[in-house]
């Protein structure tokens, strides 16, 4: 790649679009095995859509779940996720097997995980990578998480943003 911030051209990461005149983002790889949950998955995707920060790569890799209906909710964010790569095993290997599966397979100077029950807030990428950005000794960066089923009685939490996202650092 071309010498950056983080890796001074000594890795294998590929650079993302053009954000803004002259700069150049660091692609992100967001990684989401899958296994017979559809209608969560369309959630975490939905998610994923929404990210401020766009330079992005989404892997999803479904462990053999029966039918085509995992295969259609990824097909239907194609035209929102243009780093979008979905890939259906045809025996399943296991959590693990497609957990580093999906780490193989991940092209992004930076990489995360996101469960296909999880959701992530607009600005939630954008924030990581600014903290791993500023600190070229960072090595991991986590995003505030909010459990969205309470505890008592099972009510929805409504999910919330980040107010700033200097908070992480």
């Amino acid at each position: 790649c071309r010498p950056h911030a983080r890796c001074s051209g000594r890795c294998r990461c590929r650079r993302g679009p053009e954000m803004t005149a002259g700069a150049s983002l660091t692609l992100v790889t967001i990684a989401i095995p899958t296994y017979r949950r559809p209608d969560l998955l369309r959630r975490a995707l939905e998610s994923v859509a929404q990210q401020t920060y766009k330079a992005l790569e989404v892997l999803v890799a479904d462990n053999a779940t029966e039918g085509s209906e995992v295969e259609a909710v990824v097909a239907s964010f194609s035209s929102q996720l243009p780093g979008l790569v979905f890939h259906k095993h045809v025996a399943n290997i296991g959590a693990v097997g497609n957990f580093f599966y999906c780490l193989e397979r991940a092209r992004g100077g930076y990489f995360m995980w996101l469960a296909d029950d999880d959701e992530i807030s607009p600005s939630a990428v954008e924030a990581m990578v600014q903290v791993l950005d500023r600190d070229p000794l960072a090595v991991s960066a986590v995003p505030h998480w909010l459990l969205k089923r309470g505890a008592i009685g099972g009510e929805l939490q409504a999910a919330r943003s980040y107010e700033s996202l200097n908070r992480l650092s």
